[in-house]
């Protein structure tokens, strides 16, 4: 697993405000490059799951999934972990994961990375 730290709310506010999302079917994927003094060679990560996906039982659910897949999509491609390093990353929650595995997160994580990765130079 990479290094990578919790985001302050002051971040992800300024992240979601300022960023269009990687939109996939059950998750956002918010992006920006690290230029923290304090974070130099590892990037912030956050993962959000809304209200409106339900209570905090189900809400938690969906970050520990977001969380499994993000491990399992760094074990698929390794340009993942390398986006961490250098990016502040963002995974929000779309749709209430009582049907989604952690297994479709990781690939809904690896084709929002791999988009990211044709659009931009991450990864190069």
């Amino acid at each position: 697993m990479v290094r990578s730290e919790a985001l302050s709310s002051k971040d992800i506010a300024r992240i979601i405000k300022s960023d269009r999302p990687y939109r996939r079917r059950s998750l956002f994927v918010f992006v920006e490059k690290n230029t923290s003094e304090n974070r130099v060679g590892f990037g912030g990560i956050a993962y959000i799951a809304p209200k409106r996906l339900g209570n905090a039982v189900a809400r938690n659910r969906c970050k520990r999934v977001l969380r499994a897949g993000l491990v399992l999509a760094g074990d698929k491609d390794p340009i993942v972990f390398d986006t961490l390093n250098e990016y502040n990353v963002i995974l929000m929650a779309r749709c209430a994961f009582a049907d989604v595995s952690a297994h479709q997160v990781a690939n809904e994580i690896v084709d929002a990375f791999s988009d990211m990765n044709a659009k931009t130079s991450i990864g190069k």
